[in-house]
């Protein structure tokens, strides 16, 4: 189910609900409802399978995802304000260049967490550079392909905002391997707040989503429905809260001044010197 989907909640009283996450062990399908091989699903994906939309009268909820136009209950975060959070915090750090990996565009999640980065941005008046927004797929193999690209920009981030926890890692991986210091020379912000994130060196600055509520909230919403008691359709937001770590600094200061004040320095590529 991947590290942010870990922790669902257990329970012999709940065993035939069934839930969904990853489409490749399971052939995930509403219409398995209808079938008789499940009582209730929550899904904890963007996507519905291929075919004819389910019908929302079915004991289905969506769960950290979104599914727009879909008519099931959802147990979810404001990911906009959670992102604009995030960048606000790199603001308030003194960072200017600010650049961010976003999550698989088009899907829903990822859209509201750059619409996020982007209104923070506007607030503090600053301007988002060409190729400051790279794309991702929430792998770290795309975190690293994207830090890559904005460190070869002709005038690199101080600061990256990466969509969820394990591109930050990847970004991370790839400033390293450059030479820079996270955060001395570079801060990186994740989002999900994953189990690896605090044990991560340095730890990672994330936005924390609380998922044991969202998963005890998505088997209330279910085991309701399955009882017929028409419980409300309209989504139920948690709260997130911003945990700061070891990633986010203020960023360095260039010593020569520039019309009485310094400016941000550029991240340096650090070259190793033998000493023969």
């Amino acid at each position: 189910m991947g590290p942010f989907l870990s922790p669902l909640p257990r329970d012999e009283e709940t065993a035939p609900v069934l839930p969904y996450a990853n489409p490749l062990p399971l052939p995930a399908d509403p219409a398995m409802l209808r079938d008789g091989h499940a009582d209730g699903m929550i899904l904890m994906t963007g996507k519905l399978p291929a075919g004819p939309e389910p019908p929302a009268s079915l004991p289905v909820v969506v769960a950290s995802e979104i599914i727009e136009g879909a008519g099931f209950p959802h147990v979810q975060v404001d990911n906009v304000a959670a992102a604009a959070g995030a960048v606000q915090h790199l603001v308030a750090l003194g960072h200017r260049r600010i650049a961010h990996i976003t999550g698989p565009v088009p899907e829903v999640l990822s859209v509201h967490r750059r619409r996020g980065y982007r209104q923070a941005m506007r607030a503090a008046d600053l301007k988002i550079p060409p190729g400051y927004i790279q794309r991702g797929d929430f792998l770290l193999a795309s975190g690293r392909a994207g830090c890559r690209a904005l460190l070869d920009l002709p005038m690199p981030p101080t600061a990256i905002f990466c969509a969820n926890d394990e591109m930050a890692f990847g970004a991370i991986h790839e400033l390293r391997q450059r030479g820079h210091d996270v955060p001395g020379d570079v801060s990186v912000v994740g989002f999900d707040d994953i189990y690896l994130s605090e044990a991560f060196y340095p730890p990672l600055t994330t936005v924390s989503q609380p998922r044991a509520e969202i998963g005890r909230m998505a088997m209330t919403q279910l085991l309701a429905m399955m009882s017929d008691k028409n419980p409300s359709r309209a989504p139920v937001i948690l709260p997130t809260a911003l945990k700061v770590r070891g990633t986010t600094a203020p960023p360095r200061i260039d010593p020569s001044p520039r019309a009485g004040q310094g400016r941000e320095a550029r991240p340096r590529e650090k070259v190793a010197r033998s000493a023969g």
